[in-house]
């Protein structure tokens, strides 16, 4: 049976429903640790000036929060940040939708009174400071609730003054980018006890992961691939700067070993003045970009496969047959991103995977 998509729209304070709508042309992505956007239309037909009504009453600017359904289960859900209503010159009129995920309210509250230091605490409890902290602000509380676990890596939390003016989103990748540090994604899941919505910031140490190996196959769900390698991205020497302060340069033995020659990279934190914390960044910030660097891009029929954003941080075993590879090969990477097409004028229901 073909997958059902409809598009829910909601206030994004609230979480009251205001509409469900028909899409076309729907795209949605979801990323560990990064906005995924969505995209799509809502086809008016002409005279049915009731729907449009509806339609109109979407607004934009993160004012309404989009969810996405597939089968009825929530895949996707963030803010609508552009709305254009529109008519051709044949009198076809529509409403287009660009919204991303909750990540992206993250990346545009930026902090407007002090952090005070939070000496010696789980960096995961740091972590959902900066949620909570957020949204005691009545205008900035999006109904975000947090994983309760716990990484056993006790970091002092700093002074973030408001003068400095950080992002949420930013003071939250920098504190998930230390060595050791974790991943987090912002997801729309269902409540397993009650059945309501849930918007939830997931969190993850060392990594996200279920646990599960997903088996996707050429000849099989695979449509496409392609597997890169992009030396200009790759360093097997690296120094991170702060304010004032740089980390000691940091190199690659391994990839030295494996006759990779010496190629260098400078990352920047210009609020950071610990250089522990420094050192931290660059330890993690090397093993990012050690060669080979490659990022496989792999596409599936994804009516062929058990993979939802929900897996998200899961293994991914590749396996494939073909004239590239007559012998065959096998290969296991971690699904990081992904980004859905629903079927649509003959079209088959594809995702194309985010691996690493």
């Amino acid at each position: 049976m073909d997958a059902q998509y409809r598009v829910r729209f909601a206030g994004t304070l609230s979480d009251q429903l205001i509409g469900d709508f028909p899409f076309e042309g729907t795209s949605f992505e979801a990323r560990i640790g990064a906005a995924g956007a969505m995209s799509g239309n809502i086809p008016i037909a002409r005279g049915d000036s009731t729907f449009g009504a509806r339609v109109a009453a979407i607004h934009g600017s993160a004012a309404t929060t989009a969810y996405v359904y597939r089968n009825g289960v929530p895949w996707w859900g963030g803010p609508v940040w552009t709305k254009t209503l529109a008519s051709d010159e044949n009198g076809g009129r529509c409403g287009s939708m660009d919204a991303a995920t909750f990540e992206s309210y993250l990346d545009r509250v930026l902090l407007a009174t002090d952090l005070p230091a939070l000496p010696g605490t789980d960096q995961m409890d740091i972590a959902r400071s900066f949620i909570n902290h957020m949204q005691s602000d009545p205008h900035a509380n999006v109904g975000l609730t947090c994983d309760t676990i716990q990484s056993g890596i006790i970091r002092d939390r700093v002074l973030y003054a408001a003068a400095s003016r950080p992002s949420y989103l930013k003071m939250l990748s920098d504190l998930a980018a230390l060595d050791q540090g974790f991943e987090f994604v912002t997801q729309v899941l269902t409540d397993p006890t009650t059945g309501a919505r849930m918007r939830r910031l997931r969190l993850g140490y060392p990594i996200l992961s279920s646990g599960v190996t997903h088996r996707i196959s050429r000849p099989g769900a695979i449509l496409s691939y392609s597997f890169p390698e992009d030396g200009t991205r790759a360093a097997t020497s690296l120094m991170a700067t702060g304010s004032g302060a740089n980390s000691s340069v940091h190199t690659n033995a391994g990839a030295y070993a494996a006759g990779y020659p010496r190629t260098d990279l400078t990352t920047s934190y210009s609020s950071i003045t610990d250089i522990a914390t420094l050192e931290a960044h660059a330890t993690a910030d090397l093993a990012l970009v050690a060669p080979p660097f490659g990022v496989p891009a792999v596409r599936v029929r994804l009516d062929a496969t058990d993979i939802t954003p929900q897996c998200l941080g899961d293994s991914v075993r590749i396996s494939i047959v073909d004239e590239l590879f007559p012998a065959g090969v096998t290969a296991t990477y971690r699904l990081v991103g992904m980004t859905v097409a629903p079927e649509e004028r003959g079209r088959y229901e594809t995702c194309d995977l985010i691996l690493n």
